[in-house]
């Protein structure tokens, strides 16, 4: 139960149970002192419960676990009571909120007084089973909690056992320098810091300019420290061998001499004298630091020339190299004391931080240092940049050149570096080996000086390791003992664990990243734990599931929801390595070993069966979570006796009679849920009705291939606040009508409800869910219930799309009042294509539709005005937004002003016939950027654009468009040319424009595109590919695709364009491409070409024969 905390719950508990007891009729005399108890006995569960979960106190004192699961028990339990009692408010609130007529109210009203005067009678005559409920489980918590007195005395020996466990893994954590065994598996990514090392950079305009900072960041175990010890060793140091000639002429001397004369005949000075004037009359320097006069541009060898290392010339060494672990409890003297001691190979006299600090500074100054900083966390963001900047501080005069490594196992360190040196740093992840590697470090460890086995089962073993280098030399080394001891080696077949091979080290080395996290965190990635390895996390769904669950800390800030914060703890999980992102996904997965090791956290409150696994024979009550995949209706069985079950993952792809009997005996036993998950079997058409008498649930989600409808009695869920459906959509409306039932609209607590579109747009009155987040589309009707006011109070929207706004008059427009939603992010707002529309109503619509200015993205499909909306001209009131799209709208003519938005990153203009410039707004004083953050721009048929400004603005490179990554330009006859192209475009698409020579425009001496695609162009003559070969190093992907005129890959001038009678129908030759490409692709070239460069003997194949992916075609595309 490692991380499990009754301290909010608690809290609540107290506090809801004294606000019933108020104002009530002396039934609950008894509950009151028994909450006065809890509340006098709660500060010493909360020490007793700390210490069981900071040092592991429980797992090794029984009587203290079993009470702990007792008091867990008691106040889930009271938790559960006092959830129902909020449900039955919910209820009778979404009762007295029922359309009624004046008479029905009047009639309501005096049943309600009655109902209420009977109540309090009941509750008089404690009658209020719920009440009674509550009063039992009062009780129960306050005779659990009254054992507290038992387990006061383990406090002072948990935090012995706390401080030797820190002292062990700390004291086994420190590292040195020094590599241990030879670097395998990490040769690239060794030469790739190496290359760093090798290449100074600086930035004039900082505090640190000389300075270069490179993150290397990874899991626990990874080899980090490692590829650093082999790095330092082989970084050459500049400082003289131990004893040599003084640099004028004097007697040799070393670094720890006690006294010597001064270089230049001044007095004796040691080593910690105070400081003295430079020998050269500049800055004093610390007697500690080689002075000026040590300091030759020769290097001195009793045995003759100097001796260098291959990588480092004597211009690229480091002088002074420090080594300094840091670790957990970051304490800045400690580490720059450390720093001292590691170049001078003995401790710094004093401790105070002042004459460290000077120490220090004089020691590097003017010097090209090379400092290691090895496993660093972060504890206090704030706290942790201001006590960095106190470490830094003294290195800010080091030599042009100068370097600082780190290693962490969190992402958000290396960010956190950028904020204290106040520049940019680079970041170096560290993934896992390759299998061939990772194999041949496993055999380093497990054979060495024997032969080796077959590889079979080995190779097994690896597979399982994911590329972990910590796994792979345990596991190696236990192998090592058993041949060693003369025992058989042998490897278990199927489904074995890392960490139990790899005994406990694993385990303690994974470890501290788990304990790092605060408590709302470790329950967060505890939960994470249950499904199954390498299983795809959406970030977004996550938040639900921990929402639902009450693992998120409610916000104390009315500007953040639920969601907002659930977000922000999925962040601090990655930045802190727990999640990795897949390439070319949205999704996460969890690295195998944080999987299996994150599950020994929890042994009894998770559990979880797949395929053809079995539960364990007698199943914990104290299970809360679980996750099941399973053919076998036995296990199915077993789910009910689990008594607090939180949340159930359910997937059965069986008989759909017994998931059906087994789902129904569930849901009548498991009333604790929170979160359901439900995968049903193929040809299941119903979900059992006793699916409502869930009254705890929050989130709910159904995987129903042939569901045929949803339960009736999810009205009755009146906590729900996520419904997910997973489902092919019905076409038909009555099929809509059957499958969703329009009460749904009384779920006042939904945030979320996903559904196949006209799903959703089927929901009648859907203006009660005021928690909405989300809409994904909103249908206008001309009907009660479907009207654009449904909006009105939805306050809590984040995304947001209207449909059909051709039939909305002015005055419903201004009724969704879209400005009052303070939270909305994401706005579509879409026409029909119809051309027979009055302008004018389109206009004033969009002008009455005006969002929040906290929008960051926003589309307009369909619109038919000749004019922006007034709001649109206001870039004060539309100032946040990063993306729009305007799409088919044939009618506007002048854009507004977007290229003064200060955050816009993504803009598309689609079928807009009229418009003629891009930005008609220019300043034109030389200071103003246009489109400054703008990365992704597309125009597709603006068939009237001729210019990007508006004429006469004088625009020089850097001007338009700075920041631009993709250009595509499509259908655009009139545009003049290309404009000045920034320094970071990647990717540049043509297609169907009227240019006779394509011109790159850019002041770069690099050209860093990519991708360059260009097709359908009739007129083009040229292409300056041969004559921008240099600057196209990076040049990946090229295509040329039905371009009928194109003569020649060079820039041509006039005299030289053929004749049209006697011109080629298409390219004949191609200059030699750069050595980065990767694809090309020309379609429709003359037939000379396609000789030339055929696969089977071309003459010219070998220009293009570094190419993995070609296709050269004389028809076209």
């Amino acid at each position: 139960m490692a991380g499990w905390v009754e301290g909010p719950i608690m809290d609540k508990i107290i506090s809801a149970c004294f606000d019933y007891v108020k104002d009530q009729v002396g039934w609950q005399t008894g509950m009151k002192k028994e909450l006065e108890r809890l509340r006098k006995n709660h500060p010493k569960i909360q020490a007793v419960v700390l210490a069981a979960n900071q040092a592991q106190i429980n797992d090794k004192n029984m009587a203290l676990n079993k009470w702990i699961w007792q008091l867990r028990d008691a106040i889930d339990e009271a938790d559960d009571v006092l959830d129902e009692l909020e449900y039955m408010k919910h209820k009778e609130q979404i009762h007295k909120n029922t359309e009624e007529t004046k008479k029905r109210k009047l009639m309501s009203c005096l049943i309600e007084s009655a109902r209420k005067i009977f109540k309090i009678g009941e509750r008089g005559l404690k009658m209020d089973p719920t009440l009674q409920r509550l009063e039992e489980a009062v009780q129960k918590l306050d005779k659990v909690s009254a054992d507290v007195t038992n387990f006061l005395h383990l406090l002072d020996s948990a935090k012995q056992e706390q401080r030797e466990q820190e002292v062990d893994f700390y004291g086994a954590r420190e590292t040195g320098s020094l590599p241990k065994n030879d670097l395998i598996g990490r040769r690239r990514e060794k030469e790739r810091v190496m290359e760093w090392l090798r290449n100074p950079s600086n930035d004039p305009g900082t505090w640190y300019k000389n300075i270069s900072l490179l993150s290397i960041v990874g899991h626990g175990g990874m080899g980090k420290t490692a590829l650093l010890q082999h790095v330092y060793k082989e970084a050459r140091c500049c400082v003289r061998t131990p004893d040599r000639p003084d640099a004028n002429g004097g007697a040799p001397h070393h670094l720890d001499a006690p006294d010597r004369p001064d270089a230049n005949g001044g007095a004796p000075r040691h080593l910690d004298a105070p400081d003295r004037p430079n020998a050269n009359g500049g800055a004093p320097c610390h007697l500690d630091a080689p002075g000026p006069g040590d300091v030759a541009r020769s290097y001195w060898h009793p045995d003759g020339p100097d001796v260098r290392t291959q990588q480092f010339a004597e211009d690229e060494g480091f002088e002074p190299k420090m080594w300094v672990c840091v670790s957990k409890n970051f304490d800045v003297n400690r580490v720059i004391a450390n720093m001292l001691e590691s170049f001078y190979k003995k401790k710094p006299d004093s401790d105070s931080l002042d004459a460290l600090q000077n120490l220090l500074e004089n020691t590097v100054r003017s010097k090209k240092f090379l400092l290691v900083l090895d496993d660093i966390w972060k504890e206090e963001e704030n706290s942790d940049i201001s006590k960095w900047e106190s470490v830094f501080a003294p290195l800010a005069d080091g030599a042009f050149g100068s370097k600082i490594l780190v290693t962490t196992r969190m992402a958000s360190v290396a960010m956190m570096m950028e904020n204290v040196i106040k520049k940019k740093t680079e970041i170096f992840t560290l993934k896992g080996l390759k299998d061939d590697e990772c194999l041949e470090l496993l055999k380093s460890h497990a054979f060495s000086g024997v032969e080796n086995p077959n590889d079979h089962n080995i190779s097994r073993v690896v597979k399982k390791l994911s590329g972990y280098p910590l796994a792979a030399k345990v596991i190696g080394c236990d192998i090592k003992s058993k041949i060693d001891e003369g025992r058989r080696m042998t490897i278990p077949e199927r489904n074995f664990s890392i960490t139990s091979l790899g005994k406990n080290y694993i385990y303690s080395i994974i470890r501290p990243s788990y304990i790092f996290l605060s408590n709302p965190l470790r329950n967060c990635f505890a939960f994470c734990c249950l499904f199954p390895q390498d299983y795809l996390f959406d970030k977004d769904d996550l938040v639900r599931m921990w929402i639902a669950l009450g693992l998120i800390q409610p916000p104390h800030d009315q500007e953040d929801t639920m969601e907002d914060i659930g977000g922000r703890y999925f962040d601090d999980l990655v930045r802190n390595s727990f999640f990795d992102k897949v390439e070319d996904s949205p999704c996460y997965k969890m690295h195998v070993l944080l999987h299996e090791t994150g599950s020994k956290f929890y042994p009894h409150e998770y559990s979880r069966v797949m395929d053809d696994e079995k539960l364990p024979p007698e199943i914990s009550e104290t299970i809360r979570h679980l996750y099941i995949q399973t053919i076998n209706p036995d296990i199915l069985r077993e789910i009910g006796k689990v008594k607090y079950l939180h949340s159930l993952f359910l997937s059965y792809e069986a008989s759909n009679q017994d998931f059906s009997n087994a789902l129904t005996e569930i849901l009548k036993a498991s009333k604790s849920l929170r979160l359901l998950r439900i995968r049903t079997p193929r040809g299941l058409e119903m979900i059992p009705n006793d699916i409502g008498n869930l009254k705890h649930l929050r989130c709910l989600k159904i995987d129903g291939r042939n569901l045929t409808m949803l339960p009736k009695s999810l009205r009755n869920l009146h906590h729900l606040q996520y419904i997910i459906f997973e489902g092919p959509p019905f076409f038909s409306q009555p099929q809509i009508d059957e499958f969703l039932r329009s009460d749904i609209n009384s779920l006042c607590n939904l945030r979320y409800l996903i559904l196949p579109l006209n799903y959703i747009s089927s929901i009648h009155g859907i203006g009660k869910l005021k928690s909405l987040q989300e809409l994904d589309v909103f249908d206008f009707r001309n009907e009660n219930g479907y009207k654009i006011g449904e909006l009105k109070y939805m306050n809590d929207l984040r995304k947001l799309r209207i449909n059909r706004l051709e039939n909305v008059v002015i005055e419903e427009a201004h009724s969704a009042n879209l400005s009052a939603k303070g939270r909305l992010t994401d706005l579509t707002l879409c026409w029909n294509c119809t051309n027979s529309r009055n302008i004018d109503l389109d206009e004033n619509v969009l002008d009455n539709l005006q969002p929040p200015k906290c929008l960051w993205n926003l589309s307009i499909r369909n619109y038919m005005g000749a004019r922006s909306a007034r709001w649109m001209n206001d870039v004060n009131l539309i100032s946040n937004l990063e993306k729009i799209e305007l799409i088919n709208c044939e009618k506007w003519e002048t854009l507004p002003p977007f290229g003064q938005l200060p955050f816009l990153k993504s803009l598309e203009l689609c079928n807009m016939p009229k418009v003629k410039l891009l930005e008609s707004r220019i300043s034109g004083n030389g200071e103003f950027r246009v489109f400054k953050s703008l990365k992704v721009l597309r125009i597709e048929r603006l068939e009237a654009l001729e210019d990007w400004f508006v004429a006469g603005v004088a625009v020089e490179d850097g001007f338009l468009f700075p920041s631009l990554i993709e250009l595509v330009l499509k259908d655009c006859p009139q545009l003049k040319d290309l404009p000045y192209l920034p320094s970071e475009l990647k990717s540049l698409e043509i297609e169907n424009i009227g240019w006779m020579n394509l011109n790159f425009r850019s002041n770069s001496n690099s050209f860093p595109v990519e991708i360059l695609e260009v097709s359908g162009c009739q007129n083009i003559t040229s292409l300056p590919l041969a004559d921008e070969i240099a600057r196209l190093a990076a040049l990946r992907h090229l295509a040329i695709i039905n371009c009928p005129n194109l003569i020649s890959l060079r820039k041509l001038p006039d005299r030289n364009i053929r004749d049209p009678s006697e011109s080629l129908s298409s390219l004949r030759e191609s200059p030699n491409l750069p050595p980065s490409l990767k694809d090309l692709s020309i379609w429709g070239c003359h037939p000379e070409l396609f000789a030339r460069y055929r696969e089977d003997g071309g003459s010219d194949r070998s220009k293009i024969a570094h190419i993995p992916h070609i296709h050269i075609s004389t028809e076209y595309y």
